[in-house]
């Protein structure tokens, strides 16, 4: 709750928490993750409860507070509208990444823009069809003009969950870390390097290049000069 900003007064009974319990919700577009929050905190209780009655287990807040998190972020993610959002995303921040939008969403034009003429510009992405499957990488590479003498490197990704762990401290999940952690070594030893995010729309060719390799995709590529 302290998340989402919000202070109450314990109640007497689980009705009368249920009965205000939507009326404190901060906003509109909380709402599917603010019910769920109730019901995953009453039964992550419940089940602590009942630990320590028939089993004599110790209580623990800490991993009662992860599995009400946990719980809201799988539900916000799979029931209803649905999210997707990666689950390590929206568990980094419950209150700020389960949201639900309330305006429409216009598919996104932009005009390809070139690089700074300093810099050279790689736009990345993945593929895999199955799991495990057939998996491929691509990069494109984008320049003003045909010169390589470029001091500065921007790499660019449609992966908002990539860019925010190779920018941030955080180790994303643990069979991910020595992955990310090489990343950052890497990109230190490059220097002047930089990793940026963009939407999937801008990001259409590696996209496609990507899903050829990994079997997804369409047998042919069609490429604009600009």
């Amino acid at each position: 709750m302290r998340g989402w900003d919000v202070q109450c007064c314990p109640q007497a009974t689980l009705l009368n928490w249920w009965k205000g319990w939507m009326g404190l919700c901060p906003k509109k577009e909380s709402e599917r993750a603010w019910m769920s929050s109730f019901f995953a905190v009453t039964w992550t209780i419940w089940e602590a409860r009942n630990e320590k009655v028939f089993r004599d287990g110790a209580a623990s807040q800490d991993q009662a507070r992860d599995m009400a998190r946990f719980r809201i972020g799988w539900w916000f993610k799979n029931l209803g509208k649905g999210s997707k959002d990666p689950i390590t995303y929206i568990l980094l921040n419950i209150a700020e990444h389960c949201i639900d939008s309330t305006k429409v969403k216009l598919s996104k034009i932009k005009d390809w823009i070139p690089p700074p003429p300093d810099t050279l510009c790689f736009n990345v992405d993945g593929s895999a069809k199955g799991s495990p499957g057939q998996a491929a990488k691509a990069c494109c590479l984008c320049i003003s003009r045909a010169e390589l003498g470029r001091k500065r490197i921007m790499i660019v990704s449609d992966s908002k969950l990539v860019v925010l762990w190779i920018n941030s401290d955080n180790l994303g999940s643990l069979k991910h870390m020595q992955y990310i952690l090489d990343i950052r070594g890497y990109l230190e030893l490059l220097g002047q390097t930089t990793v940026e995010f963009s939407p999937r729309s801008y990001n259409s060719d590696a996209d496609a290049l990507a899903k050829q390799g990994s079997g997804g995709g369409e047998n042919v590529i069609n490429w604009s000069l600009y």
